[in-house]
């Protein structure tokens, strides 16, 4: 065994974590949420650190580590005579001593991750909204430091797994902390106490600088007093029963601050108390207007209160009374204006009027019993009228036949107005008229063949006599060797004087 030896190096007192503050009972410093310059000292210290961990704690460990292997080398360089050669082979390094070796290497990854995980928490000041997790993990480093420094890299290993846990629920709880401080801000804000809600909002942006929330917080900050002035004079008007202007102010605090929930809230029940008193009164009106005959008022305050609530069955009764009574008034008139056309023998259009009124509702047997009774009517003047205009067309003895009992029909009627009786006197004289011959002379020159159609073949004639009644006729004449000839003539009613009819072919063909 070689005797010489190497002085042990002693480990270093290097601090492997750094205390931010120097405990957790001291009060931390206030937030402020526009500047944190102990940030960038903080974030200087831990880099230093970092590096001496990364650089010089593993040469001052590896060297005194390394001598002590070296150590145990030279004790175990001569293998006993006793040792089967197969035990010389074997690894000079223990097992207790591969476990720290490989303990210390883990400690040194993990220590590099708890100094980045404490410099992201003490960037969104830990220490303000969770100091005790905080301090708990930086004695579980302190303690992992102890034990490195000692060389018992596993319990150091231990301690620094058990701080890495610590910090990483104290990272994931940072929403929950967040949330807390919003609705804490929210709820000050909502309460009118600025100072409380600037607090809360700004411990929130310490956790969470780009917050939309927290920020806007502080425009709604802003209007405050202007927003706590109109909710009050609201209360003050609500109080005094003008809901109108209650509601006018609750909306004025809501045009400032879009975000207040007490604003909204008075917005909508105010707006529900109105919309009540407008149904209320809307029904009051309709009511009292049915009660002094005014339908159409009634109609117009009873969909008033509808439009305010579709489904009331009492504003929905309301008006179906209104229409109900309206509908009946405009049924009477109805009726009085046909009865008013039936008196000015106007039927045609009374009996339009009763057919609309049975076209709108069947039951109406006074709508009906009108409407066949004008149709009727209508349909006699119609047909008196048409032969008045031409009546001519009684010398057919059909249209003669037609007339006579037209004739009797109309002197059926028992009260016949004026303008029936006129046409009764008028179609009698017609058909007098009608019914009595006319002297017609017929002339010719003895060469043309006539014939009166329907009437008589006269053959050639020079001149004869005819006893027609009044009518429209046809005379034709025809003779060899020249154009036939047609000749229409009229028979009037009640002529006096002999009617000369003249027919004669005196147009030879080829001319």
């Amino acid at each position: 065994m070689n005797d010489f030896r190497y002085d042990p190096i002693k480990p270093a007192d290097v601090p492997l974590s750094r205390p931010t503050y120097q405990s957790a009972t001291e009060p931390p410093p206030p937030p402020h949420w526009r500047a944190l310059p102990w940030m960038w000292m903080s974030l200087t210290a831990l880099i230093l650190l970092a590096l001496t961990v990364v650089f010089l704690l593993p040469r001052w460990i590896d060297s005194d580590w390394r001598a002590a292997e070296n150590d145990s080398s030279s004790a175990s360089a001569q293998p006993s005579a006793e040792e089967p050669p197969a035990a010389a082979e074997e690894s000079v390094v223990p097992q207790d001593d591969a476990r720290q070796t490989a303990a210390r290497r883990e400690a040194q990854t993990l220590l590099t991750r708890l100094m980045a995980l404490q410099q992201e928490l003490e960037q969104v000041a830990v220490t303000y909204w969770a100091p005790t997790p905080y301090e708990q993990a930086r004695a579980l480093i302190a303690a992992g430091d102890h034990h490195y420094r000692q060389r018992d890299f596993v319990a150091a290993l231990e301690q620094y797994q058990q701080a890495a846990a610590t910090l990483t629920g104290i990272a994931d709880s940072r929403p929950e902390h967040l949330q807390q401080a919003l609705q804490a801000g929210r709820a000050a804000l909502e309460a009118g106490d600025a100072e409380a809600a600037a607090q809360h909002f700004e411990r929130a942006l310490l956790m969470d600088p780009g917050n939309a929330e927290a920020l806007q917080a502080k425009a709604r900050l802003e209007q405050l007093p202007a927003v706590l002035a109109a909710l009050e004079k609201a209360a003050d008007l609500e109080h005094a029963g003008d809901l109108a202007a209650a509601l006018a102010a609750f909306e004025d605090a809501l045009a400032l601050d879009p975000h207040s929930s007490t604003a909204r809230q008075g917005q909508e029940r105010l707006r529900q108390m109105v919309a009540d008193q407008r149904y209320q009164d809307a029904l009051d009106r309709g009511f009292a207007a049915l009660q002094g005959g005014d339908d159409a008022g009634a109609r117009q305050a009873f969909r008033e209160a509808l439009s305010t609530r579709p489904d009331d069955e009492v504003a929905r009764s309301g008006l179906a009374q209104a229409e109900e009574r309206a509908a009946r008034r405009r049924i009477v008139a109805t009726l009085e204006r046909a009865r008013t056309l039936e008196q000015q023998e106007n039927w045609a259009e009374a009996a339009e009027v009763y057919e609309g009124l049975y076209r709108d509702d069947a039951s109406l047997v006074d709508a009906r019993v009108g409407q066949m009774r004008a149709a009727t009517r209508a349909r006699l003047d119609q047909e008196m009228e048409q032969l008045l205009a031409d009546p001519l067309r009684l010398g057919s003895d059909a249209v003669l036949a037609e007339g006579r009992e037209l004739l009797a029909d109309a002197r059926a009627i028992a009260q016949p107005g004026p303008r029936l009786s006129g046409q009764i006197a008028a179609l009698d004289e017609a058909l007098q008229h009608a019914a009595t011959p006319v002297s017609v002379t017929l002339r010719s020159d003895n060469r043309t063949h006539v014939t009166v159609l329907r009437v008589a073949d006269l053959g050639t004639v020079q001149s004869t006599e005819l006893s027609l009644r009044p009518g429209r006729y046809v005379a034709t004449g025809s003779r060899s060797g020249y154009r036939d000839v047609r000749v229409e003539f009229e028979v009037p009613l009640g002529s006096a004087h002999d009617m000369v009819v003249t027919v004669i072919c005196d147009e030879p063909i080829g001319r």
